[in-house]
């Protein structure tokens, strides 16, 4: 029925039988999983179907440009792992499950400039990555992978349909979001070399590395002639910042050794 009625006439009614559709089918194997004495399904099935719902919201929101169907399969996508908990304590399973969604984030912003949908994504996850880092043992090379992961990827995000449409301003909120992901990465990782008891030393190398791939990054884009308006100096000051700090680190660290 959303499809048959998606013409501008009747746009924001499709949408909303959108949602009801996804809504319904959400609800529909939760309660096959969870409800006491109707458990048709276990957790497996469960999450494999919710993934797949997720998924059909996203196709439906770049189809058919509903941004409300997307937000609202994001937000289902998300819950997705908690509605389904075991309580296993996988947390590099869990961040790796929302690195998929944010990967799907990342392909939708590739046709659609929705500030929105991203800053959802980002909170959470964001969220998630600094609760569970005071959970996680043994994990640590993986979420520092992950964590990463997340970096580059909402370092990218703000900016492709900018850089596709070769757009002279960028708008505010991408701003915000990019030197957001900036703040909580420093903080994620700081966080994750305290709960392993990790020297700041080798917190040094994660600060280089970062100030380079930024580097990289305006270079790139100022060799394919597609700088946009303040973005060089942008990523210049969060790449001379996180060198500036990486003598402390490095004194630190060396002197707890």
């Amino acid at each position: 029925a959303g499809i048959r009625m998606i013409d501008n006439r009747h746009k924001l009614f499709s949408e909303g039988l959108f949602g009801g559709g996804i809504a319904v089918l959400y609800l529909s194997v939760f309660a096959s999983f969870a409800l006491e004495g109707f458990k048709f399904v276990d957790v497996h099935y469960a999450f494999v179907a919710m993934s797949a719902i997720t998924l059909l919201a996203g196709v439906i929101s770049i189809r058919f440009d509903a941004k409300s169907t997307a937000i609202f399969g994001l937000i289902g996508g998300f819950t997705t792992p908690f509605l389904l908990s075991t309580d296993s304590g996988n947390y590099v399973g869990l961040l790796s499950y929302m690195l998929m969604l944010n990967l799907g984030v990342l392909y939708i912003s590739v046709y659609k400039k929705w500030s929105l949908l991203s800053w959802l994504a980002f909170g959470i996850t964001s969220l998630t990555a600094l609760a569970t880092v005071w959970e996680s043992e043994n994990d640590f090379v993986a979420l520092v992978l992950l964590y990463a992961s997340f970096f580059i990827i909402y370092s990218i995000v703000p900016f492709i349909n900018e850089i596709r449409g070769k757009e002279e301003r960028l708008e505010k909120p991408f701003v915000f979001l990019f030197w957001a992901n900036f703040l909580v990465a420093i903080v994620s990782f700081l966080s994750l070399f305290e709960q392993y008891e990790i020297a700041l030393l080798y917190y040094a190398l994660v600060t280089v590395l970062l100030a380079g791939y930024l580097l990289g990054y305006a270079s790139l884009l100022a060799h394919k002639n597609v700088l946009l308006k303040n973005l060089f100096y942008i990523v210049l000051a969060q790449s001379i910042a996180l060198l500036l700090v990486t003598p402390a680190f490095i004194f630190d660290g060396s002197s707890l050794t």
